[in-house]
């Protein structure tokens, strides 16, 4: 199941798509998706990446960074403290949800998205995994 999201970071309305498994225990693990610099939350293999992990079972939020895609936010403004700040408030969107077990969501990204991965994951303790792909930083 596809079902389309949005959470607050800074006062700005970010857009997001989540999937769920079809099945699966009450609280599941999760993981958030992070797209690279210029793309957004449906470019770039972040579709894919999401789809791929439902179907191992794990909640996936796919979304765009503020300024970017859907979000709201200055277009073309890039400053990596930022998007970590988004991918913190992603995950208090889904930790806060009753079908995530918030101590289980990792975060994976790619290119620009992995390098925000491994600082978000470096600042919040509440990232349980990290998978950096291509990432540079």
């Amino acid at each position: 199941m596809e079902e389309r999201v949005s959470f607050v970071s800074d006062g700005l309305k970010l857009a997001g798509i989540l999937h769920l498994p079809d099945a699966g225990p009450e609280r599941r693990a999760a993981f958030l998706v992070l797209h690279g610099f210029g793309s957004n939350k449906d470019g770039g293999g972040g579709t894919t990446v999401a789809r791929m992990l439902t179907g191992l079972g794990y909640a996936a939020l796919r979304f765009d960074f503020r300024g970017c895609g859907e979000s709201e936010g200055e277009r073309g403004r890039v400053i990596c403290k930022e998007q970590v700040k988004d991918t913190r408030n992603a995950l208090s969107f889904l930790a806060a949800r009753s079908d995530i077990d918030p101590k289980r969501v990792g975060v994976v990204g790619q290119s620009f998205g992995a390098a925000v991965a491994v600082y978000a994951a470096g600042v919040d303790r509440r990232v349980a995994a990290c998978i950096s792909s291509g990432g540079w930083g």
